[in-house]
């Protein structure tokens, strides 16, 4: 990173505490919507959506909420070749510190994505961490280090990427309560409301957004549906790398083993057990005669 660039986000991460700062408080009375979830599962196109919607709450982006990982995500940061705070990681600090000394009143969105399309995002977003290799010296990609990238990500042995299981457990279960798990998704309607707890959460599939995203909204939030517009944004096929995501997503085929492992976890099994087959027709790797 050149010095200019150094001192540019330096001021930036500087510029954004402040930000968040003011922005954070008193938000333990102000009831706000949170849109936790891990990466990768179309949370920018939720959060734009509500604040298109107009809700007066405020809308707070964020992956972690406890302590301890947000700590070890911060200290990643902080060792990689980029040593700066994104802004969700900024706001995880102060809400999780908030909610550490007491856990206050919010509405919860999370979101799911069907495991390989979501490692395959993983991959590409992080690409000079995962694969460093896949870049070369003309700006184009090599789809088959990205592959082999996303491969590995998925062959991992309890690996937050290939069982996401962990995530609801070691997030929103620690953080206040609530174990999804013991809900069952909706599949007709596209969404679930888990109301048990002090603090409601609505999950929904990434894969049922386009259909279900303004009515879970509107009866979630109680507003007036006509207020809801499906915003789309950080959207895949329109990054840079769109073409090259098309082209790995055509031709990944995993291990028996790796797919095996996939839909046996907690997380398919409750949200993806029903096209199991479809989705391990997509991704198997073709017996050779």
């Amino acid at each position: 990173m050149s010095r200019l660039g150094f001192v540019y986000r330096y001021i930036r991460e500087v510029g954004l505490r402040a930000k968040w700062t003011i922005n954070l408080q008193n938000i333990e009375s102000r009831d706000p919507i949170l849109v936790y979830q891990m990466g990768k599962v179309g949370s920018s196109t939720i959060v734009s959506t509500l604040e298109r919607a107009g809700v007066t709450e405020p809308v707070l982006h964020v992956h972690t909420l406890v302590p301890e990982e947000i700590k070890i995500a911060v200290n990643r940061q902080r060792n990689s070749q980029v040593p700066f705070l994104h802004e969700h990681l900024i706001v995880s600090s102060i809400v999780g510190k908030k909610l550490g000394a007491s856990r206050f009143p919010c509405r919860i969105v999370t979101l799911t994505r069907e495991p390989v399309a979501r490692a395959i995002s993983f991959v590409f977003e992080d690409l000079k961490k995962q694969a460093p290799e896949a870049r070369r010296e003309d700006g184009s990609i090599d789809v088959s280090a990205v592959t082999r990238a996303t491969e590995r990500v998925l062959s991992a042995p309890d690996n937050g990427n290939a069982d996401p299981s962990l995530w609801f457990d070691r997030e929103l279960k620690v953080s206040f309560g609530v174990d999804v798990f013991e809900h069952p998704y909706d599949f007709e309607r596209g969404y679930t409301i888990i109301r048990s707890g002090n603090v409601p959460v609505l999950v929904m599939r990434m894969e049922d957004i386009n259909r279900a995203v303004c009515s879970a909204l509107a009866e979630f939030l109680q507003i007036d549906p006509a207020r809801i517009r499906l915003a789309e944004a950080n959207v895949g096929v329109k990054k840079w790398y769109a073409t090259y995501m098309d082209e790995v997503k055509r031709t990944l085929k995993l291990e028996d083993e790796t797919l095996e492992r996939l839909i046996g976890t907690r997380y398919f099994q409750h949200f993806y057990a029903s096209e199991s087959e479809r989705i391990t027709q997509r991704w198997v790797k073709a017996v050779s005669n």
